[in-house]
């Protein structure tokens, strides 16, 4: 079992540009669990990846294996059970050796190395086998190095270089991210069935929802370093890719809602009453009701502070994001925000300028 136990991570700590990522966090990953990430850019998922392979450090908290603590041992430490497949292909192998050469320093993993000879001839009808597994022809080519294989070539090898020793946990991250659709799907199923005969404890983020709803057996969403959404069992099998599009959908809402309001009020435009009531919200003042109109003007006063702002959007957040349909009406008045259009999942062609 692994357990990431109320952990604390601050980016740029005492400076102006501190990012407070995690407060507290904890999660419990049990043994055999094939765990399934998803959350937008900056919602902590590779960051928890980083923790708990020891690549970054924490301010507080700690990461267990069973009853066991590892936040003090160093990553090559904690690699010696752990096993890793980078988004980039060329990250988990080395360009300028062989394939035998690379499968042979990942099958020395853990053990000693001296002056001695990093090819053993005795394993390579052992390699040959593993490659054959993959289906991708790639068992005669073990004189080739590994900078002139195709990227997806790459990645199976080095998914295979990943679980070749005795593993507690598998990390993906992003790891069919840089390849094409039709590679990607070879990758996953591989990925898919190397878990399930090696028995494996996986954690893998992903951008693709289909991927995360397809395997594993449970599914995280994550969204500003807090998980949103916990599915595992039947549960998690019976979620769809609706469910989980419309759910990421409504938690990436926010900043595009954040960008027009800021827009809206600072030009002066008109907003529906029932959409923001305006009393007692500091900084903000609420003038032209009229009977039947339930149209009010939302003005910026000359001095406000931006504080007082940010304290307006952050009070009406919950009901812009149960406002999408009236967000796309008023945004035919206003430019385009980046990136409103894509939360709003409209066409392109058919938003108002």
């Amino acid at each position: 079992m692994l357990e990431v136990r109320d952990i604390t991570k601050i980016y740029n700590p005492g400076t102006l540009t501190e990012q407070r990522l995690f407060e507290h966090f904890s999660l419990t990953v049990e043994e055999g669990q094939f765990v399934a990430i998803v959350g937008s850019n900056g919602s902590g998922k590779t960051s928890l990846l980083n923790i708990i392979c020891g690549s970054i450090p924490i301010e507080g908290g700690d990461v267990l294996v069973g009853s066991r603590s590892i936040s003090k041992l160093k990553d090559y430490q904690r690699y010696a059970t752990m096993g890793r497949v980078y988004q980039d292909p060329a990250a988990g192998t080395c360009p300028n050796l062989t394939m035998l050469e690379n499968l042979s320093l990942a099958d020395n993993k853990g053990g000693s190395y001296g002056l001695g000879r990093g090819v053993n001839k005795k394993r390579i009808d052992f390699y040959r086998q593993q490659l054959a597994s993959l289906g991708l022809g790639l068992e005669d080519k073990l004189d080739v190095r590994m900078g002139a294989l195709s990227g997806g070539q790459r990645q199976a090898v080095a998914l295979l270089m990943a679980t070749m020793t005795p593993l507690k946990f598998l990390i993906l991250d992003e790891h069919t991210a840089a390849l094409d659709p039709k590679t990607a799907e070879v990758i996953m199923a591989l990925t898919d069935r190397v878990i399930r005969e090696k028995h494996l404890t996986a954690m893998m983020v992903t951008h693709n929802l289909r991927y995360a709803v397809e395997y594993g057996d449970r599914i995280l969403m994550m969204n500003r370093g807090r998980v949103v959404l916990d599915r595992a069992g039947a549960e998690k099998r019976a979620t769809s890719m609706d469910d989980i599009l419309t759910m990421f959908n409504q938690i990436s809402l926010w900043m595009p809602a954040f960008l027009l309001l800021f827009q809206l009020i600072a030009h002066g435009r008109q907003l529906p009453s029932d959409l923001l009531h305006m009393g007692g919200v500091p900084g903000l003042q609420h003038h032209g009701d009229h009977a039947g109109s339930h149209v009010g003007m939302l003005i910026l006063p000359g001095m406000v502070d931006a504080e007082d702002v940010g304290a307006a959007v952050r009070h009406h957040l919950q009901k812009l994001q149960q406002a999408a349909g009236l967000i796309r009406h008023l945004r035919a008045d206003l430019c385009d925000p980046p990136g409103l259009g894509q939360a709003l999942g409209d066409d392109p062609g058919q938003r108002g300028h």
